[in-house]
Parts: structure tokens; sequence; C-alpha cells
């Protein structure tokens, strides 16, 4: 897999097939990102479109790389209350789904 080129100017990417496409994962994990991880994505309030610039991503990235980093060579401990923010997320966002699918589907 090719690295993020961070050299190449600004573009901005409009949709989240596109964002997908330049961030090389899905849809849907680009949503949970920018929910659970704050991904730095522009949604408009009354459009149903979302945009993102590319060297915001880019840097996004990056952080949370280093993140990862330390965290797993045990520099740094994520505070036990976001395990638990994390973990009520997950539950809303699974209860929803199940809730939409059931009104999907009907009696």
């Amino acid at each position: 897999m090719k690295p993020l080129k961070s050299k190449s100017k600004a573009k901005v990417l409009k949709g989240w097939d596109e964002i997908a496409e330049f961030m090389r994962v899905k849809p849907l994990t680009l949503r949970y990102w920018h929910q659970d991880y704050g991904l730095p994505i522009i949604k408009l309030p009354k459009a149903n479109e979302v945009f993102a610039v590319s060297l915001d991503l880019i840097r996004w990235l990056r952080i949370w790389r280093v993140r990862d980093y330390l965290e797993r060579e045990g520099s740094i401990r994520t505070p036990p209350e976001l395990d638990q923010i994390k973990r009520t997320m997950a539950k809303q966002r699974r209860r929803k789904a199940y809730h939409q699918q059931k009104k999907t589907s009907g009696p």
C-alpha cells in the first residue's frame, strides 16, 4: 500500500465515496471515524453533502498513528472514561441500527 502524499496541494474531496477512496477505507469506516474520533469532515446542515480537505485528513491520520504507537509502547494510557464513552457510543449505534431495521422490515 502506498503512503499518502502530503507534499501535494490541498484538494477538496466531495462525498463519502471520494473521501473513502482517498483514505483507502470503506465509507462506513469513515463515518465511524468521524463520529468516534473526530475525523475532519465538513457536513452542510441543510444539504446532504460532506466535504473534506486532503491535507486535514493526512494530518489527522498522522496524529492517530502517533497516538496508537505511543499506546502500544506504554508511553501514554487512555483514560478509562474514554473506553467507557467508546463502548457507549458503539451500543447506541447498534441499538439505532436495530430499530431502523425493525422499522423498515415492518410487522
